[in-house]
């Protein structure tokens, strides 16, 4: 049985997803992402807000919390005890 996160996901496009991963994990601002990418600031501007109204988050920090709860990417990790007590889920 595929979950409802498993179906948003497979609702995005290639470039959506590829985006949901630099956009979660790269810490790059906006505009050096756009930079880095060829794109205009308003292109992934734009690319986000279809993303996050498939996925149904508001922000980064929620669309970084779903790609970890669905699999999309590893949680990050810390070598320090503080931060391993730290759940983004």
């Amino acid at each position: 049985m595929i979950d409802v996160g498993n179906r948003a996901i497979a609702s995005l496009t290639p470039r959506e997803k590829f985006l949901m991963v630099e956009t979660t994990t790269s810490g790059d601002s906006l505009r050096n992402l756009a930079k880095r990418l060829h794109l205009a600031p308003q292109t992934i501007k734009n690319h986000l807000k279809r993303i996050h109204d498939k996925l149904g988050t508001e922000s980064r920090l929620d669309l970084l919390k779903f790609a970890v709860r669905n699999n999309v990417i590893e949680s990050p990790r810390c070598p320090c005890k503080r931060c391993r007590a730290i759940k983004l889920g």
